[in-house]
């Protein structure tokens, strides 16, 4: 490690320590006057009601539209990025795929994280997981906030809400807004997002588009021929979300298409062009039974489509998700909240071929009991029945403690579970075959955390141990035939400690800093391939002018290596390395800036990625016959105009 890592992680650690302790995600006290404080400090997605993110059973944190505004993004991806102990990770095929938290990612399949958008699910049944469109074309003006648990969610969610829970809550009320804002940038890159609402007669429809496109970064790489090449990594995505309600009933939608060149799964150029299409439609009704209680009812639909030119052959799936979910206060201090999903989940793997069809059946609760003004405990269940498989159970319980000086205590244990997909239960490839007869993973997660926060500063230490059981992976046949089998245990255990202090009005600073290990039962080291070691820090600073500058940076340590798994695979690319990642944000208001008050409702953003223009090489994790890929653009620059109207 150089000197100058040395001195970046020198001098985060100095940071940290001497920064007093703050909570995650406080607001500038300023803006704590402005704004709701219920807006700001509450979240939904560990109870499926509003809460206190100090009592939410869970460890979470909140990305708000503040945040964007102080540190930039053009994804989500980007603002994820900046979670403790979260790394996005992928592979050559599916770039950019998943957000793994705690390490708990075995593939470039984003399986093990459930994505919510509004508390319903975005999720498809073929393998589990392709998400990238989603991340990418999702409108980040559109975004009240992101809420992510960092820990297992199934007792609510059911399956896939594994190592952690993603719920993009989009905006309501009067946070909606007529705006539009043009993005150019480097990479060729031309963005367009709008978003727009109507009310009338107590019926209000709110949406957002955003369209992108890049001509794509150099992407140069030796493959498994020997051929050195470079090839340019574009992407051409769009994606449109609309909500309306009417009198208890709501309609929500999502389409996200993306249109990539990309290295195919052979390791070989050229290039293949492939196409994902992701939608999510959701129709619900939600009926108040008294002051106490409400009844919702949801339909879900999630689709997907992966098509790529080298055989012409379209992967889909049509997924349908019912659920009834009761939710009240039985006494001042006991809240509740149970319900039941009917999952049928159908799709194929070539055009117009029915392929597989499943369903799953789910039953769950979940209780609060509130003992004193400083001791919560929380105890849930969820039964899940795959068909042809038996049912099991996933518990949660947890106590938490909110004492009066400002220190509290959170001890969880939660379990979770991933029913095998279409792909793994059905497929019948030249040399992969399904198994109708797979067991789902579960993962157990115990989680301590003690945490200080005050108006001013915050900070909160925790502990996890997870073991994931009866993973699916795949097993050898012979004859150069595998199969999707139940294996063996994976244990992680990790420490995260995170900060962030108002260190005046107008200066604010946080980090993070975590460490994990994963292992598997044969004594394997870094099953993950996720770094081990992470340290991240942000400031941002408001001027008299009202420009706020907000700079991040992230180091990441060196990765697992592919030759942990494969002794003998081909190093015709540059090995694993840890990397630093900075990103800068300059943010301001026309109007505030230049004095003319009829130039208030335009904004402008000056957003960097890579500052240091690092080459970041990531461990090949599909087929481990290649040590690295590449996996960061170089250095690039975007400038954003939005007008409000």
């Amino acid at each position: 490690m150089n000197l100058w890592k040395r001195t970046f992680i020198f001098s985060l650690a100095v940071a940290l320590v001497s920064c007093p302790p703050a909570y995650a995600q406080n607001e500038r006290l300023k803006e704590l006057l402005l704004l709701d404080i219920e807006d700001l400090l509450t979240v939904s997605v560990a109870s499926k009601r509003e809460e206190s993110v100090r009592d939410a059973p869970g460890i979470i944190n909140v990305i708000t539209q503040d945040d964007i505004k102080r540190y930039g993004a053009n994804t989500i991806q980007d603002l994820l990025a900046r979670v403790p102990n979260l790394y996005i990770a992928g592979s050559s095929f599916f770039p950019d795929n998943v957000p793994s938290i705690r390490g708990q990612t075995l593939t470039h399949i984003d399986n093990h994280i459930l994505t919510l958008l509004d508390g319903r699910p975005i999720r498809e049944s073929f393998v589990g997981g392709i998400n990238y469109s989603v991340y990418n074309a999702f409108p980040l003006s559109a975004v009240e906030k992101i809420e992510i648990i960092r820990g297992p969610g199934s007792v609510l969610y059911g399956t896939n809400a594994f190592a952690g829970v993603i719920n993009i809550i989009t905006k309501k009320g009067l946070n909606r807004e007529n705006a539009a804002q043009v993005t150019y940038g480097s990479f060729g890159t031309k963005q367009i997002e709008t978003t727009g609402y109507y009310d009338y007669a107590g019926a209000s429809i709110y949406g957002a588009v955003k369209l992108h496109d890049n001509d794509g970064w150099d992407f140069t790489f030796t493959d498994v021929n020997n051929v050195h090449d470079t090839g340019e990594y574009g992407q051409h995505y769009h994606g449109v979300m609309v909500k309306a309600d009417y009198h208890g009933f709501s309609f929500s939608g999502f389409k996200a298409q993306e249109k990539s060149e990309v290295l195919s799964t052979s390791f070989t150029f050229p290039f293949v062009n492939t196409t994902l299409i992701r939608e999510m439609y959701n129709l619900g009704y939600q009926h108040e039974i008294n002051k106490n209680w409400k009844l919702d009812f949801n339909i879900t639909n999630n689709r997907f489509q992966l098509s790529d030119e080298t055989d012409n052959t379209r992967r889909k799936n049509i997924d349908y998700l019912y659920e009834v979910t009761i939710a009240g206060s039985v006494t001042d201090k006991i809240n509740l909240v149970a319900g039941g999903t009917y999952d049928n989940r159908s799709g194929s793997f070539k055009s117009d071929v029915p392929s597989y069809g499943d369903y799953l059946i789910g039953l769950y609760g979940q209780a609060d009991y509130r003992i004193t003004d400083w001791l919560k405990l929380v105890a849930g269940m969820q039964m899940n029945k795959p068909e042809d498989i038996k049912k099991d159970f996933s518990p949660r319980l947890g106590a938490i403690l909110n004492f009066k000086n400002h220190w509290g205590v959170k001890l969880l244990y939660g379990e979770a579970f991933r029913s095998g997909n279409g792909t793994e239960k059905n497929s019948s490839a030249v040399f992969l075959f399904g198994n109708s007869n797979l067991k789902p993973e579960k993962i157990e997660t115990i989680d301590a955390q003690i945490f200080y926060d005050n108006n001013k500063y915050s900070a909160s230490l925790t502990y996890y141990q997870s073991t994931i059981k009866d993973t699916i992976v795949r097993a050898s046949l012979g004859g150069g035939k595998l199969q999707f089998q139940n294996g063996g245990e994976i244990d992680f255990h990790g420490i995260e400690f995170e900060s962030s202090a108002q260190i005046t009005n107008r200066f604010n600073v946080n980090g993070s800093v975590s460490y994990q290990v994963g292992e598997d039962n044969n004594g394997t080291p870094d099953i993950g391939f996720i770094p081990n070691f992470m340290a991240k820090i942000g400031a941002d600073y408001e001027f008299d002018n009202g420009i706020v500058l907000g700079i991040h940076n992230a180091y990441y340590g060196e990765p697992a290596s592919t030759k942990t798994f494969n002794p003998s695979v081909a190093s015709l690319n540059p090995s694993e390395s840890s990397h630093m990642y900075m990103t800068m944000n300059i943010h301001g208001n026309l109007g505030q800036l230049s004095g003319y008050n009829a130039l208030d409702h335009v904004e402008f953003s000056l957003y960097g990625e890579n500052l240091l223009n690092e080459d970041v090489n990531y461990t090949e994790v599909i087929r481990k016959i290649e040590n690295t890929v590449p996996q960061r653009a170089g250095r690039a620059m975007y400038g954003t105009i939005s007008i409000k109207f």
